[in-house]
Protein backbone atom coordinates (compact mmCIF):
# COMPACT_ATOMS: atom_id res chain seq x y z
CA UNK A 1 0.00 0.00 0.00
CA UNK A 2 1.28 3.75 -0.80
CA UNK A 3 0.19 7.30 0.13
CA UNK A 4 0.40 9.55 -2.61
CA UNK A 5 1.32 13.16 -2.45
CA UNK A 6 -0.08 15.43 -4.76
CA UNK A 7 1.47 18.40 -6.06
CA UNK A 8 -0.20 20.71 -3.32
CA UNK A 9 2.12 18.56 -0.58
CA UNK A 10 -1.64 17.18 0.30
CA UNK A 11 -1.02 13.59 1.54
CA UNK A 12 -4.10 10.92 -0.47
CA UNK A 13 -3.95 7.21 0.80
CA UNK A 14 -3.25 4.88 1.78
CA UNK A 15 -4.46 3.53 -1.63
CA UNK A 16 -3.44 -0.61 -2.79
CA UNK A 17 -2.55 -1.51 -5.82
CA UNK A 18 -5.77 -1.51 -8.08
CA UNK A 19 -6.64 1.91 -7.13
CA UNK A 20 -2.86 2.93 -7.67
CA UNK A 21 -2.80 1.55 -10.91
CA UNK A 22 -6.67 2.94 -11.85
CA UNK A 23 -4.74 6.60 -11.12
CA UNK A 24 -1.62 5.98 -13.39
CA UNK A 25 -4.01 5.02 -16.22
CA UNK A 26 -6.09 8.10 -15.31
CA UNK A 27 -2.92 10.30 -15.21
CA UNK A 28 -3.23 11.36 -11.72
CA UNK A 29 0.18 9.25 -11.09
CA UNK A 30 3.12 10.02 -13.23
CA UNK A 31 6.32 8.21 -12.80
CA UNK A 32 7.59 11.75 -10.58
CA UNK A 33 4.62 11.74 -8.76
CA UNK A 34 6.06 11.08 -4.68
CA UNK A 35 4.66 8.10 -3.22
CA UNK A 36 4.93 6.85 0.76
CA UNK A 37 5.62 3.00 0.69
CA UNK A 38 3.36 2.64 3.75
CA UNK A 39 5.36 -0.53 5.29
CA UNK A 40 9.18 1.58 5.14
CA UNK A 41 7.82 5.32 5.29
CA UNK A 42 10.13 5.89 2.46
CA UNK A 43 9.30 8.57 0.35
CA UNK A 44 10.34 8.97 -3.12
CA UNK A 45 9.16 9.28 -7.09
CA UNK A 46 6.45 6.26 -8.32
CA UNK A 47 9.09 5.25 -10.83
CA UNK A 48 11.81 3.91 -8.09
CA UNK A 49 9.37 1.60 -6.25
CA UNK A 50 9.57 -1.31 -7.71
CA UNK A 51 6.09 -3.20 -7.50
CA UNK A 52 5.02 0.21 -8.79
CA UNK A 53 7.22 -0.05 -12.06
CA UNK A 54 4.93 -2.43 -13.95
CA UNK A 55 2.15 -0.15 -13.27
CA UNK A 56 3.88 2.58 -15.97
CA UNK A 57 4.25 -0.03 -18.84
CA UNK A 58 0.37 0.32 -20.01
CA UNK A 59 0.21 3.88 -19.36
CA UNK A 60 -0.87 6.27 -21.29
CA UNK A 61 1.32 8.58 -22.87
CA UNK A 62 1.66 12.28 -20.89
CA UNK A 63 1.20 15.61 -23.99
CA UNK A 64 3.50 17.02 -22.35
CA UNK A 65 6.19 16.12 -20.01
CA UNK A 66 5.96 16.90 -16.32
CA UNK A 67 8.91 18.39 -14.91
CA UNK A 68 11.34 16.87 -12.33
CA UNK A 69 10.26 16.38 -8.79
CA UNK A 70 12.37 16.78 -6.16
CA UNK A 71 12.68 14.00 -3.35
CA UNK A 72 10.01 14.78 -0.31
CA UNK A 73 10.84 15.62 3.22
CA UNK A 74 9.39 15.63 6.50
CA UNK A 75 9.31 18.94 7.98
CA UNK A 76 9.38 19.07 12.26
CA UNK A 77 5.95 19.44 12.43
CA UNK A 78 5.80 15.28 10.37
CA UNK A 79 3.88 17.57 7.56
CA UNK A 80 5.28 16.22 4.38
CA UNK A 81 6.76 19.58 1.80
CA UNK A 82 7.47 18.43 -1.81
CA UNK A 83 9.47 21.22 -3.84
CA UNK A 84 8.77 20.97 -7.56
CA UNK A 85 10.80 22.31 -10.01
CA UNK A 86 8.92 25.16 -11.66
CA UNK A 87 10.62 25.68 -15.23
CA UNK A 88 7.52 23.88 -16.39
CA UNK A 89 4.11 25.07 -14.07
CA UNK A 90 1.97 21.65 -13.10
CA UNK A 91 -1.64 21.69 -11.97
CA UNK A 92 -3.57 18.81 -10.75
CA UNK A 93 -1.89 15.34 -10.84
CA UNK A 94 1.39 16.73 -11.74
CA UNK A 95 0.26 17.45 -15.13
CA UNK A 96 2.46 20.05 -16.87
CA UNK A 97 0.67 23.48 -18.21
CA UNK A 98 2.59 24.75 -21.29
CA UNK A 99 3.81 28.45 -21.45
CA UNK A 100 2.01 31.08 -23.15
CA UNK A 101 3.36 32.63 -26.55
CA UNK A 102 4.52 35.99 -26.58
CA UNK A 103 3.22 36.27 -30.34
CA UNK A 104 -0.06 35.40 -29.46
CA UNK A 105 -0.15 38.12 -26.67
CA UNK A 106 1.22 40.86 -28.56
CA UNK A 107 -1.18 40.34 -31.58
CA UNK A 108 -3.93 40.31 -28.75
CA UNK A 109 -2.63 43.12 -27.35
CA UNK A 110 -2.79 45.20 -30.39
CA UNK A 111 -5.58 44.13 -32.40
CA UNK A 112 -8.02 43.75 -29.11
CA UNK A 113 -5.70 45.31 -26.22
CA UNK A 114 -8.69 48.06 -25.68
CA UNK A 115 -10.87 46.18 -23.95
CA UNK A 116 -8.21 43.94 -22.13
CA UNK A 117 -7.71 40.52 -23.77
CA UNK A 118 -4.43 40.30 -23.99
CA UNK A 119 -4.41 40.59 -20.10
CA UNK A 120 -6.97 37.78 -19.75
CA UNK A 121 -4.59 35.78 -21.95
CA UNK A 122 -1.85 36.13 -19.76
CA UNK A 123 -3.79 35.84 -16.70
CA UNK A 124 -3.79 39.11 -15.14
CA UNK A 125 -7.34 38.72 -14.82
CA UNK A 126 -7.77 42.06 -12.59
CA UNK A 127 -6.18 44.35 -14.96
CA UNK A 128 -8.54 42.97 -17.99
CA UNK A 129 -11.31 43.60 -16.64
CA UNK A 130 -10.22 47.04 -15.48
CA UNK A 131 -9.59 47.68 -19.42
CA UNK A 132 -12.85 46.62 -20.02
CA UNK A 133 -14.80 48.40 -17.49
CA UNK A 134 -12.95 51.78 -18.98
CA UNK A 135 -14.24 50.95 -21.82
CA UNK A 136 -17.90 49.98 -20.67
CA UNK A 137 -18.09 52.61 -18.60
CA UNK A 138 -17.17 55.56 -20.76
CA UNK A 139 -19.35 53.91 -23.78
CA UNK A 140 -15.61 53.33 -25.65
CA UNK A 141 -14.23 56.81 -25.31
CA UNK A 142 -11.80 55.24 -22.52
CA UNK A 143 -10.74 53.13 -25.76
CA UNK A 144 -8.26 56.39 -26.04
CA UNK A 145 -6.28 55.32 -23.13
CA UNK A 146 -6.83 51.70 -22.25
CA UNK A 147 -5.27 51.76 -26.38
CA UNK A 148 -2.75 53.25 -25.44
CA UNK A 149 -1.77 51.06 -22.31
CA UNK A 150 -2.24 47.82 -24.79
CA UNK A 151 -0.13 49.51 -27.03
CA UNK A 152 2.81 50.18 -24.45
CA UNK A 153 1.81 46.60 -23.29
CA UNK A 154 2.30 45.19 -26.84
CA UNK A 155 5.63 46.77 -27.06
CA UNK A 156 6.72 45.29 -23.70
CA UNK A 157 5.98 41.62 -25.03
CA UNK A 158 7.30 41.97 -28.20
CA UNK A 159 10.41 43.30 -26.37
CA UNK A 160 10.21 39.93 -23.99
CA UNK A 161 10.08 42.08 -20.71
CA UNK A 162 6.41 41.12 -20.46
CA UNK A 163 5.55 38.00 -17.99
CA UNK A 164 2.42 36.16 -17.42
CA UNK A 165 0.83 36.12 -14.31
CA UNK A 166 2.60 33.51 -12.72
CA UNK A 167 5.58 35.19 -13.33
CA UNK A 168 7.36 32.39 -16.24
CA UNK A 169 8.53 34.34 -19.19
CA UNK A 170 7.00 34.20 -22.81
CA UNK A 171 8.31 32.07 -25.32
Amino acid sequence: MYSVVGHNGQVYGPVDMTVLQQWVIDGRVTTHTILIDAVSGQHAPANTFMLVQPLFQNAPPLPFQTPPIQPARQSGNGNVQVVVNNTMPTGPYGHAYPNKSRMVAGLLALFLGGIGIHQFYLGKNGLGITMLLICLLTCGYGGIITGIWALINAISIFTGSERDADGRPLI
